[in-house]
Order: C-alpha cells, then structure tokens, then sequence
C-alpha cells in the first residue's frame, strides 16, 4: 500500500447567491498529496453541492477555480465546458449522499485513496473555526498517523 504525505490543505465557503431567495455557499476543500515511494504529487479536491459529494483527482489545484463558481454559469462556455472535462477525466468520488459513499468507501477499505478521502470529508464536515486548526495540526505527517474522527454522517448510519 502506498505511503502518502499531507503536503498542504484548504477548506472555504463560496459566497452562494440569490435564486427565488437566498442560496447558500457551497463547501470546497482540497489537499495536496505527495506519493512517499513515487514522489508523485497530486491535488484532490472536493466540492460538495446538496450533498452531493464530487472529488477530482489532478495534477494542479482546482481550489480557485471551485471558488469561484464560474462553472455553474452555462453562458460561460470556457469554465462550463471545462468542468465538464473534470467530471469526465478527473472524477476520483462522485456520489449523490453520504450512505452511498459509506457502501464503496468503508473506513476499512484496502483501496490505499480512502484515507485520503475522510481526511477531506473532514474538513468538509467539521464547524468552520476547526478548520485551520486541523489543517495546520497535520500538513507535513503521513495519512498513516492521521486521526481522523468519526463523522457526522457515519454516526447517523449507525
């Protein structure tokens, strides 16, 4: 199994908008990935909308281009299109609720990415001030000495 290193993190929340009342933001967050035995670097990025859970695996950041939500707006071919070819070539986890992605990616699962996963999951679902404390308590370790906690939605499976 692959040995992976937490390079970097980041966790925000789009600004939402207004359509027949007010929308909320969206949650984006994203970690950089070092393969130990490799050295392959590698972003995975996760930009969670009603739910919905959509992880990309890539070679460069996509936490500004998520930010930014251009790529909801169909007028605008280029980002349109361009999330589109994400969805095609760089989707690592898409699933429509969280008790579909308990099903394929159990905690104790052998696929080595699940780890890397959760540690995501986390940020996602942790109250926003613990953010930064989480990321900054772990950048540089291995995900083998990453604790991360039970989430929300594993407890409301039980």
């Amino acid at each position: 199994m692959a040995e992976f290193l937490l390079e970097d993190a980041k966790c925000d929340v789009t600004a939402g908008g207004f359509a027949c009342g007010p929308v909320p933001g969206h949650v984006v967050a994203e970690i950089k990935v070092k393969n130990k035995e490799t050295g392959e670097e590698f972003f995975l990025s996760d930009v969670e909308v009603q739910g919905t859970i959509n992880m990309f695996r890539t070679s460069e950041s996509l936490f500004q281009f998520l930010m930014d939500e251009a790529y909801l707006d169909p007028d605008n071919e280029k980002e349109y299109d361009r999330f589109d070819e994400l969805q095609e070539h760089s989707m690592a986890v898409t699933t429509p609720d969280y008790d579909e992605f308990l099903e394929e990616y159990p905690r104790k699962s052998t696929d080595e990415n699940v780890p890397l996963y959760y540690y995501l999951l986390w940020l996602i679902r942790c109250p926003y001030e613990e953010i930064k404390p989480i990321i900054s308590k772990n950048v540089g370790k291995r995900f083998s000495e990453i604790e991360v906690p039970e989430l929300d939605f594993e407890e409301d499976a039980e």
